[in-house]
């Protein structure tokens, strides 16, 4: 019996509501983007060459078009109060951090000062040859499902690294 088989190289999209994260897990990217999804222009890859203390990262690579999303992924916590997103980042770029519960407001932070938040989003030079941590407070809601983004300034390059995502 013959099998065909079709394979497509395209970026991951996860299907449906699919929980990315949760804080029972640390996210090293080992295997791939992990449900990540990039913007308009940015390309994300699986990098073992460099990580922060995994074995790997995520690499986000381009110019966002004017929308400004490099990478945006659904990050799920056990609990609705008290909650912060640690993770590594290196690299490179005009970026800003956003937060929100599924259908809320955004929750915008610095760069320079990722545990306060900001009334609007402000894009700001980052850059690092080594791993920094940071941690972001998450916005206090009724649903343990939050929506990340790392945003970039439109037509501006940036390369970036990610790696031990968690929440706590």
């Amino acid at each position: 019996l013959p099998v065909m088989l079709k394979l497509v190289y395209a970026p991951f999209v996860p299907s449906g509501n699919d929980s990315l994260l949760s804080s029972s897990r640390l996210l090293g990217f080992e295997t791939g983007t992990e449900g990540f999804t990039a913007g308009r222009g940015m390309v994300l890859s699986f990098d073992s060459t460099v990580s922060a203390e995994c074995r790997s990262s995520l690499r986000i690579e381009g110019v966002a078009d004017e929308t400004g999303v490099a990478v945006s992924g659904n990050i799920y916590s056990d609990s609705n109060e008290n909650r912060e997103l640690h993770l590594s980042i290196r690299g490179s770029g005009i970026i800003s951090f956003r937060i929100r519960a599924i259908g809320g407001q955004w929750q915008n932070h610095s760069v320079v000062d990722p545990e306060s938040s900001l009334t609007k989003s402000e894009y700001e030079p980052f850059s690092s040859a080594d791993f920094k941590e940071m941690t972001l407070r998450l916005p206090a809601s009724g649903t343990r499902q939050m929506e990340f983004e790392i945003r970039t300034k439109g037509n501006v390059p940036l390369k970036l690294w990610l790696d031990k995502i968690s929440v706590e």
